[in-house]
Order: C-alpha cells, then structure tokens, then sequence
C-alpha cells in the first residue's frame, strides 16, 4: 500500500526529485523540469513533507542529498522508467510468441510464395500460427475492419489509404519456348517476332488482365495463328 503522504505526489513531483538528485542545484532542476525557481523550491517544500526529511542540505559546496534522498534515487529511477515504457509496446519475440497472424493475398501470389512464407514463418516462430486468405481486386476496399496483418498483392489490387505500403520486389514476364524454336536462339524477341508465332499465355491469377495485354494494347495479331490462354484459378 502507498502511504498516505505519498498519494498526493504527482509524476512531475517525482521527476522533480530526480532531476535535483542528479544536478544538485534547484535553478538546473526547475529549468529541466521547465519551471520557474521559485516554483521548484515550492515542489521541494512538497517533497519533503510527504517524505518527512528534509531530502536536502544546504551546504559551503551546494546542496547535499540527505541519506535519505540518496536511498530514494534507485527506486526512483526505476520507477520513472517503468512509467515511461507504460505507453511503448513490448519486445516482440518470434520464437515464444503463440498469436494468429493473418495473411490476406491474391490466389496467385498464395500459390507463388505462401510456401516459402509458411516455411520461413514457422522457422522464426514456432508456437504462432499462419492463417492465409485470399483477396480480390476490390476486396480490401469494402472490408469494414481491419482484420489482417499483412496483405501480399500486386499493383492491380485496390488498396484503403489507411493501410501503409511497402514495395517488396518486381516480378518479370518471361516467354518459354523449345530450344527447336526459330526463336529460341535470339538474346531479345521483338513484338512482331512475337506475334508472329502461336503461342500459350498462362496466367496463375483470377484477373483478366495480364501484362502481355497492357504492352500489345490495340496490336493486332495473325488471325491465322492459334492462341490460347490458360488461367488456373483457385475456388
């Protein structure tokens, strides 16, 4: 229990006592605590009746802390730190931390990378849990919470402006053929070169849109040669 006489003293009190402990002067004291002199002599008239000592003595070489101030100078700093670490979140420890962590990504990207995701997840912290969802283009807008921890997602998913985003990496569009292909000895394959093939275009998400689309646009192509699109979605 706190004694009766200490229940009245404020934190700014507490400081009070701290920084006069620490400088041994009451002008230095009040201007780190931004007071006037006089307003610190009066905080110290409060100390000192609510710990019953006179706390300090004026001396020829200044201002001594008395055996009891001096007692009091661990406990307080303690104190003072503990009170200023109340409002800062505490050290998080993967490896003994047993929460729900919960991952929202496009069908795509939860194919692509949640493997390695999971298996890194679970080296660092054993004990949490990975809950995986997926997400579409629109999704995250007409979420009433936040609900989630981390969303994994490219640039075609629309995104709240409450949520803080970060670039992790640029993916690259690649074009795969036979090495018997008349193409498949050239360093760079040209648009027209490209269209002047058949070819498979295959596309792990459940977007319509894809790259090679947004660089052909309106180009149009050999009506005469097949094309296929392949697109392998998630239900």
């Amino acid at each position: 229990m706190i004694p009766n006489s200490l229940q009245h003293l404020d934190l700014k009190s507490l400081t009070g006592l701290l920084y006069l402990l620490e400088e041994r002067n009451v002008g230095r004291a009040a201007n780190r605590l931004y007071l006037s002199q006089s307003a610190m002599s009066r905080l110290l008239n409060r100390l000192r009746d609510a710990f019953n000592d006179p706390l300090f003595l004026r001396t020829s070489k200044g201002m001594v802390p008395t055996s009891k101030a001096l007692a009091l100078e661990a406990p307080l700093k303690l104190l003072l730190e503990q009170m200023a670490g109340l409002d800062s979140p505490p050290d998080f420890q993967p490896q003994s931390s047993n929460r729900v962590f919960r991952l929202q990504t496009t069908h795509y990207q939860a194919q692509a990378y949640v493997p390695s995701i999971a298996e890194r997840f679970y080296q660092e912290a054993p004990f949490a849990s990975l809950e995986t969802t997926t997400i579409t283009e629109t999704s995250l807008i007409s979420q009433t919470e936040h609900s989630v921890d981390v969303v994994l997602c490219s640039e075609y998913i629309e995104i709240p402006n409450t949520y803080r985003k970060v670039l992790l990496g640029h993916e690259k569009f690649r074009c795969i053929m036979s090495n018997n292909h008349p193409l498949a000895k050239q360093e760079h394959i040209s648009l027209d070169e490209y269209l002047s093939f058949s070819h498979v275009l295959v596309s792990m998400g459940g977007t319509r849109r894809a790259v090679s689309d947004l660089v052909l646009g309106e180009r149009p192509m050999n009506a005469a040669l097949p094309f296929v699109r392949l697109i392998f979605c998630r239900h």
